[in-house]
């Protein structure tokens, strides 16, 4: 159940992001790590465009790890498309459950790996 709401998270920021929706992006942002103006400056700052994913089931194909289990806060690794390929870029962000259905995130950054 979780990883189904993480994959929903991932796939609205990358939604929001390709929108070009910073504003949306960093009011939803969680703890805000990175301004509005950080957030465009990353995904302006790599050649091409970036796109959707052509599938859907690439928004399960992201890597995690556990920063705080009682908080249940979880670090998303998600690789970002650009003209319609995968590429070296990365979506690092963190995931939070609250209560009930919702969750939180917070952009931490995007980089190539």
């Amino acid at each position: 159940m979780i990883s189904l709401r993480i994959s929903r998270c991932i796939k609205e920021i990358v939604q929001a992001l390709v929108s070009r929706k910073f504003d949306e992006v960093y009011l939803e942002d969680y703890f805000k790590i990175l301004t509005e103006f950080e957030i465009m400056n990353a995904v302006d700052s790599f050649p091409g465009n970036l796109t959707m994913p052509k599938d859907e089931l690439d928004f399960c194909d992201y890597d995690f790890y556990f920063v705080d289990i009682e908080m249940d806060i979880i670090q998303i690794e998600f690789m970002l498309q650009f003209d319609l390929e995968k590429s070296d870029v990365t979506l690092i962000f963190f995931y939070h459950d609250d209560v009930g259905e919702a969750y939180g995130y917070s952009i931490k950054d995007i980089y190539i790996q």
